[in-house]
């Protein structure tokens, strides 16, 4: 850091810092030649020896040795935010491409109503989360790897620091990092292939704190027998905090595990547009995709006149010519249809695109509805869960 900081300054901030670490440096050369800090320890001059008979300054020292650790456990996380990288943009760029036809059936195994152009969007983007995984380990072992090597120069050379590396390759794979709320059968690790994401949203902070009203009686979703579940928050961190995410490898000062499942599925990117005709896009957040479907696509015209809904902006001027003509002149139509856009405030149980059983367990407790309607909120929890699971499905086991 001094020599980088030795570098002529380019501006008065830098020469300030500068300034103030070349002074706590000779501060520190003051203290360690002061106590013999930098002398051999056999010697008796050196401080570790005079500690040696010091049990209770030993003791102390020691002792602070967790919150010394903790802080730069803490400061990792400060330099990680200040230097954000998107990381799936980097896995995209690797050399070893995995075939993705694996994910894509799993799709249409587990959701068949879902239309063959989504099964190939879902099953890629289970494929990208794979690569993101397996780049995240593989980034982590080789700054671990580096560590390791450094080490061994100082102490022996024949040393091999491929173990360590194998060791935390193990350690992810010894034991699960994913829970399902009862037993079942496990499926294989397999191979994955990278999808080339045109955009990927950024990583958002906004909480799905969306209220939920229903137009039909509600119900329960199906038990979570057999379902993929983030693991508990004291597993991934084994007591300590701060911790090492076992899927993004990066440091987590997390404590609770509703926090603990947000930051997973921030890792995950579990939700893309389920509309066609749209780029395809990963996002990190419930509300970040359903805000994107409510703007872009979930919209309806409602008629400011005589307060009728309409799909789509055609039939929205079709209805204004036949309607309201008198009233109006053609140029006021491309005003009015602007206007008049809305997201729409409920959807059909039956649009989910991934089953058909929602909108039959509804049907099934409002038998007087011809059609069951439901709030967005409730569709977009629906729909979020689906998506939750084929991303919990990309998590080796």
């Amino acid at each position: 850091m001094c020599k980088v900081l030795g570098q002529p300054p380019v501006d008065k901030q830098g020469a300030s810092s500068a300034f103030t670490l070349y002074d706590q440096r000779d501060r520190f050369k003051i203290w360690a030649g002061n106590m013999g800090a930098l002398q051999d320890a056999q010697f008796t001059t050196s401080l570790d020896y005079r500690l040696r008979e010091a049990s209770r300054i030993r003791q102390e020292l020691l002792e602070s040795i967790p919150d010394i650790i903790s802080s730069l456990f803490k400061t990792s996380i400060m330099v990680r935010n200040a230097t954000p990288r998107d990381r799936y943009t980097k896995a995209a760029t690797s050399m070893e491409r995995f075939n993705d036809q694996f994910d894509i059936a799993h799709v249409a195994e587990k959701f068949p109503k879902t239309q063959k152009w989504l099964q190939e969007r879902l099953g890629r983007a289970i494929t990208q989360r794979r690569q993101y995984l397996r780049y995240c380990m593989e980034h982590r072992n080789a700054l671990r790897k580096e560590l390791v090597f450094k080490e061994s120069d100082n102490t022996d050379k024949r040393k091999d620091p491929a173990p360590a590396v194998t060791e935390f390759q193990s350690q992810t794979h010894h034991h699960s990092l994913i829970n399902r709320s009862e037993p079942g059968n496990t499926n294989p690790m397999t191979a994955a292939s990278t999808l080339i994401v045109s955009q990927l949203i950024p990583l958002d902070d906004t909480s799905d704190g969306m209220t939920q009203t229903s137009y039909a009686t509600s119900v329960a979703d199906d038990d979570d027998g057999g379902k993929l579940c983030v693991i508990p928050i004291s597993d991934a961190s084994k007591g300590d905090s701060p911790f090492e995410c076992p899927y993004c490898w990066s440091i987590q000062n997390i404590k609770t595990q509703r926090a603990w499942k947000k930051h997973v599925f921030k890792d995950l990117r579990p939700y893309v547009c389920t509309f066609e005709r749209c780029d395809v896009k990963m996002f990190t957040a419930r509300n970040l995709w359903f805000n994107h479907e409510l703007q872009c696509h979930r919209t309806e015209w409602c008629c400011q006149l005589c307060s009728r809904k309409l799909s789509s902006p055609d039939e929205f001027k079709s209805h204004l010519s036949f309607r309201h003509a008198q009233n109006l002149s053609s140029t006021q139509f491309p005003a009015l249809v602007k206007a008049s856009e809305q997201a729409v405030d409920c959807i059909a149980a039956s649009s989910c695109p991934f089953c058909d059983e929602w909108d039959r367990r509804l049907a099934k407790v409002n038998p007087d509805l011809t059609e069951v309607f439901v709030t967005p909120s409730q569709f977009k929890s629906h729909v979020a869960k689906h998506m939750e699971q084929l991303a919990l499905f990309a998590i080796p086991r």
